[in-house]
């Protein structure tokens, strides 16, 4: 299935001079190859689960933290 070029319909063929853009047959416009392991690499992405283990770890040591008051609570009565 060839590409198609979204400015003028023509076919899209890998650049030669650099592998990670296609280029248009018609109007020699470069385009972004789409990666096919979706958006994992893009810096939002990174960036998110970067921050989600932040909260996971802190979160766990809350819990931690409130587990060991209780049972200091609990050996004081």
């Amino acid at each position: 299935m060839a590409r198609k070029c979204p400015t003028c319909g023509g076919e899209l063929i890998q650049n030669p001079k650099n592998p990670a853009y296609l280029l248009c047959t018609n109007c020699n416009k470069n385009y972004k190859t789409p990666s096919n392991n979706g958006s994992s690499n893009s810096k939002k992405n990174l960036r998110k689960q970067r921050f989600a283990s932040i909260a996971k770890q802190k979160s766990m040591q809350l819990q931690r933290f409130v587990q060991t008051v209780r049972k200091s609570k609990a050996a004081e009565y």
